[in-house]
This record gives C-alpha cells, structure tokens and sequence, in this order.
C-alpha cells in the first residue's frame, strides 16, 4: 500500500494478547507481509494462524501501528509468519519516544548517591526492591502527568532538587512499573504548580515495552475521539 514505509529486516514490536515480542521484517509484496517468529525475553511466541496482532514501529521520526492477521507459516531457512499486508495506519509524531497524558497517583523514594552507583554499576534490581523495603524507608507521594518509554513529568508532595535521583512507583494498569530515576527539569505550570521532568535511568527492555503498549492504547483512545 502506498504510505507503508517499512523495509525488509526493519526491527518490529509485535502485540498480541496483551504482551508485546520482537521481531524482523523478512519480506514485502503487493498483498502480504512476512516477519520472523515472535521473540520475548529469548523465548520464540508462535500464534495460531488467524490470530488478530499489531505491529509498531518507528520511521522518519513517527511512531506507526497498524492491526493485521496472521494467515500461515512458512518455513525456509528459518520459520516465518505471513501477514495481511495493512489498508490502515496510524501514525504519531515522535519525540525520542511518544509522551501522552497520564495521570495516576505513584510513589516514590528517595535514595544516596551510593545507592545510585551500586544501581548504575550492576543493573540489578534486587537493590531497588532491598531499598524499598528496607526498614524506615521514607515512602512520599507523588502524581505522574504525562509518561513515555524515557521518562515522565511529575509533582511531588515535598520539594526535590535538580539533578536528585528517586526510586518511582508507577502503576501501568495491573502492573507496577519501579524504576530508578533522574530529575532533569523543574518548572512551574500557569497555576504557579511546580512540575518535575524526569529520566529513566535503568528501565529494562520489559518495562520499557510495557510503557509503550500503554502509550498506544492512550493514544488510540484519543484518535477515535477526534
């Protein structure tokens, strides 16, 4: 279809009962698309044949999503999965990653500059969950306004510094996004309410597809209003 400006061996996000996979644009023709299997976490995915799934994927600064059916497989030299070619796309302009309004109620903790470097250094978060349940640990409120895969804008209920790192608690549906983060911004909004950028500075390739698939939904939603 005109307008489809994908490529053979463009990295895709797949969604398909409600979990989001990897994988690889293998080949284009008038009426279908082939992709390889779909990946998690190491583990191929494989749905049956006329199961409904969304691909995203980003092109020319835009994040594009469109549904279609999975018609068959076909093995070569590696397994694949034929796809209706999409009549329909949506597109949305992206900023590093799509931002959308969200707002929800979190918490957050704050933490040391050790505790940072112990975070940055090994990537485990076994010390995130330690420090959040550690004994008089100070948990404080805060409100998310707006969420994307990089990073979010808040308020709290207390005073935080520029450059501050926190641990926030995000719930994404049934699920609860922790992840370390970094003030980057502080402003005030036109009723004098001081709002905080901030970055993810550990998000993993689970989380960050789980923020990702909730952007899409937001932004559906959105577009059937309009």
């Amino acid at each position: 279809m005109k307008g489809l400006d994908l490529q053979v061996n463009s990295h895709i996000n797949v969604t398909y009962d409600k979990q989001v996979f990897k994988s690889v644009i293998q080949s284009i023709d008038e009426e279908k698309l082939t992709i390889g299997l779909l990946m998690k976490e190491g583990n191929f995915f494989i749905p049956p044949i006329g199961s409904e799934i969304e691909i995203n994927y980003i092109s020319n600064l835009r994040v594009n999503s469109f549904k279609t059916i999975i018609r068959e497989y076909i093995k070569d030299n590696i397994n694949l999965i034929v796809v209706d070619k999409p009549k329909v796309i949506e597109r949305y302009q992206r900023r590093r990653f799509v931002r959308v309004n969200f707002l929800v109620d979190s918490k957050f903790h704050e933490v040391s500059k050790e505790e940072v470097s112990k975070i940055l250094e090994k990537g485990d978060t076994k010390i995130i969950n330690d420090i959040i349940n550690r004994s008089g640990n100070e948990v404080s409120s805060a409100k998310v306004l707006d969420l994307s895969a990089c990073g979010a804008k808040v308020t709290f209920d207390k005073p935080m510094k520029l450059y501050d790192y926190i641990i926030l608690e995000v719930p994404l549906n049934d699920q609860l996004l922790i992840v370390l983060s970094k003030i980057v911004c502080i402003n005030k909004d036109e009723s004098n309410r001081v709002t905080y950028g901030i970055n993810f500075e550990n998000l993993n390739e689970r989380d960050r597809d789980k923020i990702i698939k909730v952007s899409f939904a937001i932004m559906r939603q959105l577009s059937k209003r309009l």
